[in-house]
């Protein structure tokens, strides 16, 4: 009982965890299939394709707003070489990476904070996704589930904050996490311009601002400083997967605006969409819900960040802590400056550093408060995070573990037994059937015109007419008038193999290619 009343702080951080990971592996493992949306079987077929052709690049894939280096589908072509499926493959680079995402946290901090106090700030980490029926938003696919869009970027994040914070406070690090760090800077670089947003644009502002503060205070040996050129390395790292990636030049489409600057009523909109942004990445939109125990969980989490900005601003006491909230804090300045300043459209899911700023500052208060007020934070925070995994998961993992069938996975077994290996059809309901066939049928997807190839994150090489021999056409009741429209325009004759009873769902087969590339 002792051992308990002396470690009471710890167990609770480390039960709440456990809950979380074990929330994570239940919803990953069991309902996969169930869950995966049509980004999520995007990122496991060209897994499937990467393996088969030994490249990041595959050959008839074109890019959305990123490519695949230091990523899920990356890691998960891996586990397909050992395993053979696809969906298998992509839960365990998720869990791999979750786990990563944790350690990299845990390296970060190590120097400057106890074990206990880590504890708290990974717990918070996990927690702060909030999100009724998690799976179905963007902000429950970035770490943790399904297909884990952002653990690289945010691993990376850790290791190169953790190497900056150590060399800033006695100028030494560990040069094998350094090594590891610029290679993950190089590679995430190649990746998109969100890693230079999200660390490089943070690191140059922090670091230009203590250089500017020595000037100001004639402090000598300003310039040599060896921050300065451990920024310098990681923005040539980053900047050289940069031009790498424009010398490769794998095909790609950017779907979410441009770089081009705004003028003065397209930086307001810019500025009401990153509070839109904000306010959903935060989760205090759910405050406007019908339940709104969430946005309470959000609210909680706002004041932990609040009250730890205010200790690293003002504090007497600074430690490697401080400057990670401030760093953190800078990462989502840059990036919500960036979408009031030029054309990108600001999603919640850019945002995605304010998982790890309200994640060190739940350390930074562990670390410095004392007596009542740690214990009160702490009750409150734990509260907090067991309340959102009831809320945000509580229903995920319930559908998770009944293990329903749902019809897609009838249709999916009847097109695998019937021998096709490539299945033609729009882009919601055809990956929700295709995923089922782990990787036994390529979908080759339209999105609005029915038989229009969807142009990217999509196979763009199976519509030749071998194709067409082994393919199936899923068509919505929805589609069928166009589909037959398109039939009768090429002279096809088109047959029905099946009507899947209680289903909106039809099969069909055609003698000609159906499917065409946009121009």
């Amino acid at each position: 009982m002792d051992f308990i009343r002396k470690n009471i702080r710890s167990i609770i951080w480390i039960g709440l965890i456990s809950a979380f990971l074990a929330a994570f592996s239940i919803i990953n493992f069991c309902g996969f299939e169930q869950f995966c949306n049509a980004d999520m079987y995007s990122d496991t077929l060209v897994t499937k394709f990467m393996w088969e052709q030994k490249s990041l690049f595959p050959e008839g894939w074109v890019f959305g707003n990123q490519f695949y280096v230091f990523v899920t589908p990356s890691v998960a072509a891996l586990f397909y070489g050992l395993c053979g499926s696809i969906n298998l493959a992509t839960v365990l680079a998720t869990t791999v990476l979750t786990i990563l995402t944790m350690l990299a946290f845990w390296w970060m901090l190590k120097p400057f904070a106890s074990g206990e106090q880590i504890l708290a700030g990974i717990a918070v980490l996990l927690g702060a996704v909030i999100g009724p029926g998690i799976v179905n938003t963007d902000e429950g696919q970035i770490f943790y589930l399904m297909a884990s869009h952002y653990a690289g970027y945010i691993i990376t994040l850790f290791l190169v904050f953790g190497d900056y914070i150590r060399v800033l406070k006695w100028q030494r690090t560990n040069w094998l996490v350094a090594a590891l760090a610029v290679m993950l800077s190089f590679c995430t670089g190649m990746q998109s311009l969100r890693q230079t947003a999200v660390m490089i644009l943070p690191l140059l502002v922090y670091e230009g601002i203590r250089v500017l503060s020595g000037l100001a205070c004639r402090e000598e040996g300003v310039w040599r400083r060896p921050t300065l050129s451990r920024v310098a390395v990681y923005s040539v790292a980053n900047f050289l997967g940069l031009a790498a990636i424009r010398i490769i030049d794998p095909p790609s489409i950017s779907i979410y605006g441009d770089l081009s600057f705004n003028n003065a009523q397209q930086a307001a909109a810019g500025a009401a969409t990153v509070l839109r942004a904000v306010r959903s990445i935060t989760g205090l939109k759910y405050l406007d819900s019908v339940t709104p125990v969430l946005g309470y969980v959000s609210v909680v989490l706002v004041a932990a960040v609040v009250m730890a900005v205010l200790i690293a601003l003002f504090g007497r006491l600074r430690d490697g802590d401080h400057s990670l909230v401030m760093l953190f804090l800078c990462s989502l300045v840059c990036v919500s400056a960036i979408g009031i300043v030029v054309g990108i459209n600001t999603r919640s899911i850019y945002l995605f550093p304010w998982y790890a700023l309200a994640a060190v500052a739940a350390v930074l208060l562990q670390k410095r408060l004392g007596g009542f007020l740690k214990n009160a934070v702490c009750g409150i925070l734990a509260l907090a995070m067991a309340v959102n995994l009831f809320g945000s998961y509580g229903s995920d993992v319930k559908t998770a573990l009944m293990g329903s069938d749902p019809y897609q996975k009838d249709v999916a077994e009847y097109i695998v037994e019937q021998g096709y290996t490539r299945l033609y059809g729009g882009w919601n309901t055809t990956t929700a059937v295709a995923v089922w066939t782990d990787g036994a049928v390529d979908a080759g997807l339209w999105f609005g015109d029915v038989c229009a190839v969807l142009p990217y994150i999509n196979a763009q090489a199976i519509y030749e007419e071998a194709d067409n021999e082994k393919a199936a056409y899923l068509v919505h009741k929805d589609e069928e008038e166009a589909f037959r429209k398109r039939a009768e325009a090429l002279e096809a004759s088109i047959e029905l193999d099946m009507q899947f009873e209680d289903t909106p769902l039809a099969l069909y087969t055609s003698d000609k290619q159906l499917m065409f590339l946009p121009e």
